[in-house]
């Protein structure tokens, strides 16, 4: 869950980012400074934020049907593409080639030509480009063009990737990214235990046969794989964090042997024939960064076979996104070589204006979810008149015009108060806030979120999500539709809906609405016995949080095949249909609530017209909803299921 930091990187980024001034011919290009903004220290040359306060460009929301059967909004929006699109410049103009051992500054060349001419198409010759940048690579105000890799590799050195800045109706299609596993470094090693002793354990390394690298390069995190099949997850898989201090007297035995005591975690739980995925890497970049307000923005037939990082991240009110044909994978002939895509999430969507649609993507093997969307929320700290300090991890947030809501911790019940923020001062984790009114002294304590960014409405569809670390899809805005996806092997659940407030760590998330879940496959999902297959979960530091947090929620015409727990906790939503699910355990996995669905804190649940296969594997009780003592009440919930014999 640790997934907040993978947002925050280009931020910390920004001012060093690698710039050019826009030439107006193709060759004349002239590079001004190390930042797109200016001359000061952090890009504005007045130590102001270089971002507006307020969208320069408001977002049209989208029409919205509610659906007949269960009441859930449909919604049609569209992503606008380029036209008119009559001149083509050939990439190699700007010193693109596949001989030259850095292409970063003659891609920003061909980049800043696009920015000084709307309508043009930047072509690619296919092959083979390297990438050594010094920063990130700007992509600064981009409109009405199309960058066409026509089937290119680009292979990076290191982290420093792509950031649009401010760019509208731009596609980027035909492209393949990857890592250069051999100039940057090995990302993650996959090691078998060889012995143990106490905390000292004794690891093979059986994807090289010199395993030297190991002692002198990070270890971050340690995941259990399955030890036969060679993908993330296995029945009582366990994960070690904090390697980086947990992990100590790392030595090469020699070959492809290393050994090192291991102080985080439960050591004892190591035995001979475990396999581990060692991530030497985890929050460090993203390879593409939609933020500043970019809007209509396209990927189309793009790879990512592994990076320093996450895939797609999407910020700072960022709106109107389309990912189309994407994989995020392993290379096909090196599964025997390298068992990681991206480091962390394959797609991270937070504190955008949302309308992002995923289709038809592929992803797998990255080292956390697939799909993380959210807002950031904050907690008030204190109050002063019309002064508040609000506790958040994205500072980011909360700019002058923001309009902001407040509820209850505990409760979740929305304070009948609104107020805007007329100033804001940003601090190291916190935020004190000018509001356009007074505020009362209650509202210590209460969470607060900035509603222009929680990239609500989105279409996740037609797409296979499979053999990763954590859960397919944290979904944690609202207005969403994920429909025709097949899910196959996750870690962890296959769709998490949260709440998740840990002061210091990470806090996303302030309630999902109308969310319809429709016509998907799930297989073999939850594989270490996390959580239910599909889980709503509120949490504040460590406290449930008991009100009615998700409304409006539909799970149907799914099939849901062999996981080891429970079907659904249902917690904290009001008016959810769960019908015309098919589910099946027709094999032997550890579980003895396989198949139940648990509801506690909620309103009007109706489940109906679901079909239970039994099994051996499967409880005798899967019709009837296991309600906990925090919500007993069974008059709320309608059921009229059939369970085959």
């Amino acid at each position: 869950m640790k997934k907040i930091l993978a947002f925050l990187i280009p931020f910390a980024l920004i001012a060093g980012g690698l710039s050019a001034c826009n030439p107006s011919t193709p060759g004349t290009t002239s590079f001004s400074g190390s930042s797109p903004f200016g001359s000061g220290t952090d890009g504005t040359g007045d130590g102001t934020s270089p971002y507006p306060s307020a969208d320069p460009s408001p977002v049209v929301s989208p029409d919205a049907s509610a659906d007949p059967n269960y009441g859930v909004n449909v919604m049609n929006f569209s992503i606008s593409q380029p036209s008119g699109v009559n001149k083509t410049v050939d990439a190699a103009q700007f010193g693109m080639s596949t001989s030259s051992s850095d292409n970063s500054r003659a891609f920003l060349a061909a980049a800043a030509y696009l920015t000084a001419n709307p309508g043009t198409k930047l072509s690619i010759k296919k092959g083979v480009y390297h990438f050594n940048p010094s920063n990130r690579i700007f992509l600064s105000k981009i409109t009405n063009c199309i960058i066409d890799g026509n089937g290119s590799e680009f292979l990076f050195a290191n982290g420093n990737y792509f950031d649009l800045y401010g760019c509208d109706t731009l596609l980027i299609q035909n492209l393949t990214i990857d890592w250069d596993w051999e100039e940057g470094g090995r990302l993650a090693s996959l090691v078998r235990v060889k012995s143990v002793s106490g905390k000292k354990v004794v690891f093979e390394f059986f994807e090289t046969d010199d395993a030297s690298y190991a002692v002198t390069t990070p270890w971050e995190t340690l995941n259990e794989f399955d030890p036969k099949s060679l993908t993330p997850g296995c029945e009582g898989g366990v994960e070690y964090w904090g390697l980086a201090s947990g992990a100590s007297n790392k030595t090469h035995l020699g070959g492809n042997l290393v050994s090192a005591d291991i102080n985080a975690g439960d050591a004892s739980h190591f035995a001979s024939g475990q396999v581990y995925l060692l991530r030497h890497y985890t929050y460090r970049s993203s390879v593409f960064y939609t933020g500043y307000y970019s809007k209509n923005i396209t990927y189309k037939n793009i790879h990512i076979y592994s990076a320093y990082g996450s895939g797609f991240v999407a910020g700072d009110g960022a709106n109107h996104m389309l990912f189309s044909d994407i994989t995020i994978g392993l290379r096909p002939g090196t599964e025997n070589k390298y068992r990681i895509s991206t480091t962390v999430d394959a797609f991270h969507i937070a504190d955008t204006a949302g309308y992002f649609i995923m289709d038809n993507c592929d992803v797998s093997f990255q080292g956390d979810d697939c799909l993380n969307v959210h807002d950031n929320i904050g907690v008030v700290q204190s109050v002063s008149g019309n002064t508040v300090v609000v506790a958040c991890q994205s500072t980011g947030n909360y700019n002058v015009g923001a309009q902001l809501t407040f509820k209850n911790a505990t409760t979740y019940v929305a304070y009948d108060v609104r107020a805007t923020v007329t100033d804001k001062t940003a601090g190291s984790g916190k935020v004190t806030l000018t509001l356009d009114q007074a505020m009362d002294n209650s509202l210590v304590g209460a969470v607060v979120s900035d509603d222009s960014r929680n990239s609500s409405h989105y279409i996740v569809r037609n797409c296979y999500f499979h053999e990763c670390r954590a859960r397919g899809l944290l979904l944690g805005s609202g207005k969403g539709l994920v429909e025709n996806n097949r899910f196959f092997k996750t870690q962890g659940a296959a769709i998490l809906i949260p709440i998740d407030i840990i002061s210091g760590s990470w806090m996303e998330g302030t309630g999902v609405d109308n969310l319809m879940i429709r016509n998907n496959t799930f297989e073999t999902c939850n594989v270490n016995n996390w959580t239910p297959l599909i889980q709503f979960v509120a949490n504040n530091n460590g406290k449930t949080i008991n009100g009615e947090c998700f409304t409006n929620i539909a799970i149907v015409n799914n099939t849901m095949i062999d996981f080891p727990s429970r079907l659904l906790l249902i917690h904290g939503v009001r008016n959810v249909t769960v019908a015309g699910n098919v589910i099946k355990n027709p094999t032997a996995m550890k579980g003895s609530l396989r198949g139940v669905i648990e509801a506690e804190y909620f309103k009007n649940l109706v489940i109906t017209d679901n079909t239970w296969y039994k099994s051996a594997y499967m409880g005798s009780d899967v019709n009837e909803v296991q309600l906990t003592e925090r919500n007993p009440d069974k008059s709320q919930v309608t059921l009229k299921n059939n369970v085959l014999k």
